[in-house]
């Protein structure tokens, strides 16, 4: 099941850069995600401690 939803989610990504014909993913919003991603981390970590 994670195989798929990761074919249809690459499939998707090139998709878009076809049709816009930029790359989806940027060094920029990487990082950007990188930052959400661990914000989300620390605040479920910290809501454990609770």
């Amino acid at each position: 099941m994670a195989r798929a939803g990761g074919r249809i989610a690459g499939d998707a990504r090139r998709n878009i850069e076809a049709q816009t014909g930029k790359p989806a993913i940027t060094a920029d919003n990487a990082r950007k995600l990188g930052e959400i991603v661990a914000g989300v981390i620390e605040a479920v970590a910290g809501a454990d401690d609770d």
